[in-house]
C-alpha cells in the first residue's frame, strides 16, 4: 500500500489522475490553492483544483485527499461538482507563485521560482515549506544553478501588505498601535481577514471537513469489520 510523502511538490502533481477509493478515475489535479495565515509563516494548502470529465474544475479539500504519490492521488471519493472560483484571498501555486521573480533573504540570490514544496505539519494540516527557484545564467555558457530554500527565506512571493508578520510580543504591540492609529490600514487589514475566512473557514467549510473525517473513519470501520 503507498504512503503520502512527507514532502509533495506542486509541480509535479499538475496532470496526475484523481481516482476514488474504489479505483475508478474522477479527474486530474489542475492546481493547489493556499491562503495566507497570519499566525504562521507557512500558508496553509486547503485544497486542489481537479479538472473532472466535461472539462469542469472542482474544489478538493485537503480534507478528502487520503493519498499522495508519485502517480496519483487518492480522495475519499465526495466531490462537490459545484465549478472552482477562486476567492480573493486565495492563491493557486502553479498558476499563479511559478515563474514568479524573487529573491533569497540569506543569500540575495535571485531568481525564478519553479516550484513549491509542500508537506504535512504535526497537526495534519498541509503546509508550503520549500521553494525550488532558479538563478539565470549570465554570461556566455555559464550554467544555470537551481535552489531549494526553506518558505521564509524568500520574499517577493506575495504583495506587500498581504499580510503582518511579528516575532515577538513587542513587536506585536507595536503592529496594533501603528494600525489603530492609521484607520485606513485597519480598515484594509479587516477586509483582508474577512477575505481570508470567507474564502475556507465559515461553519460551511468546517461542516465539509466533519463530513470527510466522518467518511473516512466510517470506511475504516467497515474494513475492519469485514477483516474479522
Amino acid at each position: 500500500m503507498s504512503t503520502t510523502p512527507p514532502r509533495v511538490f506542486a509541480a509535479r502533481l499538475s496532470g496526475l489522475p484523481v481516482f476514488d477509493p474504489q479505483g475508478d478515475q474522477v479527474g486530474k489535479v489542475r492546481d493547489v490553492v493556499v491562503v495566507l495565515r497570519s499566525d504562521v509563516r507557512q500558508p496553509r494548502v486547503v485544497g486542489l483544483v481537479v479538472e473532472v470529465f466535461g472539462q469542469r474544475p472542482v474544489f478538493v479539500p485537503m480534507t478528502r485527499v487520503t493519498n499522495i504519490d508519485a502517480g496519483q492521488v487518492i480522495t475519499t471519493g465526495l466531490l462537490n461538482m459545484r465549478r472552482f472560483e477562486k476567492r480573493t484571498a486565495e492563491t493557486l501555486v502553479i498558476g499563479q507563485m511559478l515563474d514568479r521573480k524573487v529573491r533569497v533573504k540569506s543569500t540575495g540570490v535571485e531568481g525564478v521560482v519553479y516550484d513549491v514544496a509542500m508537506e504535512q505539519a504535526r497537526t495534519r494540516d498541509w503546509v508550503l515549506s520549500r521553494v525550488a527557484l532558479q538563478e539565470g545564467g549570465k554570461g556566455f555558457r555559464r550554467r544555470v544553478q537551481t535552489h531549494v530554500v526553506a518558505w521564509d527565506d524568500v520574499e517577493g512571493l506575495f504583495r506587500d501588505g498581504d499580510f503582518t508578520m511579528v516575532d515577538t510580543p513587542a513587536a506585536m504591540t507595536k503592529a496594533l498601535r501603528e494600525l489603530l492609529a492609521d484607520p485606513a490600514a485597519a480598515a484594509a487589514q479587516a477586509a483582508r481577514g474577512l477575505e481570508t475566512i470567507l474564502a475556507r473557514h465559515t461553519c460551511r467549510h468546517r461542516v465539509d471537513e466533519l463530513l470527510a473525517i466522518a467518511t473516512t473513519i466510517g470506511g475504516t470501520r467497515r474494513r475492519e469489520v469485514v477483516a474479522s
